[in-house]
């Protein structure tokens, strides 16, 4: 099966904004050869190949600096792990946040991770004043 340019351009514009996040504006693709595009294809490939590497050890740090606020939170005196996590809450500027997905981005946790806030979340609305009528 050959590969038209048609899916190597639209193969390289994907793997572009996987690996740097924006889609490729700097390219001439018009004046490159199909050669060319296969070898632009296959540098994307490794870009892309990096680019999870490093999302991993990101989110592998994240999730280790998590723990041990966790941790730090708890030997300091939280009752519980929900109550620890509102206290790392309350300490990121994250006490108004009703979002677990937004906490994730924030705190730099996959979203995998959102569960991990429910119990704390419950924990931050009961403390949260009624809004006054009107």
């Amino acid at each position: 099966m050959t590969t038209s340019r048609e899916d190597l351009i639209s193969y390289i514009s994907d793997a572009h904004k996987d690996a740097y996040g924006t889609r490729p504006r700097h390219f001439d693709f018009a004046s490159m050869s199909l050669a060319e595009l296969e070898a632009l294809a296959d540098r994307m490939e490794d870009a892309v190949v990096v680019a999870i590497e490093e999302e991993r050890a990101r989110e592998a740090a994240a999730i280790a600096d998590f723990e041990a606020e966790i941790a730090k939170y708890l030997s300091l005196g939280a009752s519980d792990r929900d109550h620890a996590i509102v206290w790392l809450l309350d300490a990121n500027g994250l006490s108004d946040e009703t979002w677990d997905d937004a906490i994730c981005w924030a705190l730099g946790l996959p979203y995998t991770m959102n569960h991990e806030f429910a119990g704390a979340l419950d924990i931050m609305a009961a403390r949260r004043p009624e809004p006054e009528e009107v």
